[in-house]
């Protein structure tokens, strides 16, 4: 698929990477999720004080937590991806939703269009995003991983399949 290119220069930010994703998830989520992706929290901040840069759910009900990093990956940043995930952990769903707006998995569930005879029904998206609570999928953005930060999240993907991965945005 082709996508429009937009100018961005050196001088934008990583909130200028951050709102650019924000608006179309789909530009780094590939073939890990459905095309149809909901943002449910951009810069949330977690009970632990922390600020998660991204969270979507894709038509499925996978969650996909999402940070950002301007240039080169510190592998710091596979650590928050850990901690913003080990904070939702402990969220029971109520407060997951409190913390998300939303008043139910199902309104979330209707943020997408469903054809009539799918097999994949509410009952499948809440399974799925109840388990996305407990184990989310991880994607560091970055305009370059670092070989040990590629070397590290391919080990826990493969090894130990944990759902993690590294995109590269090419500004």
């Amino acid at each position: 698929e082709y996508l429009e290119e937009v100018e961005y220069s050196v001088e934008h930010l990583e909130d200028d990477l951050h709102e650019v994703i924000r608006n179309e998830p789909r530009l780094v989520m590939g073939n890990l999720t459905t095309q149809e992706n909901v943002v449910l929290g951009s810069k949330l901040q977690l009970p632990t004080g922390k600020e998660l840069d991204l969270l979507t759910c894709d038509k499925r009900g996978t969650l996909t937590i999402i940070e950002f990093k301007r240039d080169r990956s510190p592998r710091s940043a596979v650590t928050q991806l850990f901690d913003y995930a080990s904070s939702l952990e402990r969220l029971g769903t109520d407060e997951f939703l409190n913390l998300v707006d939303h008043d139910s998995v199902e309104e979330i569930y209707d943020m997408f269009e469903h054809e009539e005879d799918s097999e994949f029904d509410i009952n499948d998206f809440e399974r799925t995003f109840t388990d996305g609570l407990e184990s989310p999928q991880l994607m560091l953005v970055a305009y370059s991983i670092t070989d040990d930060v590629r070397r590290m999240t391919r080990w826990l993907r493969d090894v130990h399949e944990l759902k993690i991965n590294c995109v590269e945005f090419d500004y």
